[in-house]
């Protein structure tokens, strides 16, 4: 009997500890979806009053509005992989593809924010690193890294992508210089809703999604995904996945 009511016990404490991860998780994609939409309407409001006289405000305008609802479309995209990923609905469309391109392109789409954000971000891509993979899911994998590079490097704001292939092996690395995470809480970073620095002065909030949809595509490409990190330094994450030979 007492061993039961220890039982009962700990699964209240789990689902009591789950049910703040999920009120939690709601607070913050409310405000994660807020703020893209706060600004999209400011733009576009201004844009209509005609504030916008000259064609090079217009353009400034525009690019916002488009930036912002990128921005909004990767965290709804993150959120709906999610419940795909936990209902086992998520799919892959695997082909071989140009690895070199993906990440270009995923670090083209942060090129604004970064810019807007004051980062430094350095860029050592090889050419031609092939792979068997879904390309819109291995998109999202380095978006939501370099989301998470901005969001913790708090006042260092520098940003190295890197990739390269040996050995038949193809590894990304993406490097900041922020927060670093903790030892402690290192075995837990890829958990659905875990944010590491929730409550820190400088948390800037997040879905707590990212990371476990990143885990997740990467195993589902036969790779791994690798955390180094010591608190004040920064943190790198390395993703490893098999190369392809083109018409392999």
């Amino acid at each position: 009997m007492v061993l039961g009511v220890a039982l009962v016990v700990r699964d209240m404490s789990r689902e009591r500890k789950l049910a703040q991860l999920r009120n939690d998780f709601v607070s913050n994609v409310t405000h994660e979806l807020k703020t893209p939409l706060t600004s999209i309407r400011m733009f576009a409001e201004t844009m209509l009053m005609g504030r916008a006289k000259n064609t090079s405000d217009q353009r400034e305008y525009l690019s916002a509005i488009v930036n912002e609802s990128d921005k909004l479309t990767r965290l709804i995209n993150t959120v709906l992989d999610s419940s795909k990923i936990e209902q086992e609905e998520k799919q892959y469309h695997m082909r071989t593809i140009n690895l070199s391109t993906v990440v270009e392109k995923a670090v083209d789409a942060m090129t604004y924010w970064l810019r807007e954000d004051g980062f430094v971000i350095v860029v050592d891509i090889e050419k031609e690193i092939t792979i068997t993979g879904d390309e819109d899911a291995l998109e999202q994998t380095m978006n939501n890294l370099l989301s998470n590079a901005m969001k913790y490097s708090h006042n260092r704001k520098e940003i190295t992508v890197r990739l390269y292939g040996k050995d038949g092996i193809a590894r990304v690395e993406v490097q900041d210089r922020g927060l670093g995470i903790p030892e402690s809480k290192q075995p837990h970073i890829f958990e659905k809703y875990y944010r590491a620095h929730s409550g820190h002065s400088a948390d800037k909030g997040g879905s707590g999604l990212g990371l476990s949809v990143v885990k997740h595509i990467v195993d589902a490409h036969q790779g791994t995904i690798e955390l180094k990190s010591r608190v004040n330094e920064g943190t790198t994450f390395t993703i490893i996945f098999p190369q392809t030979v083109k018409g392999s």
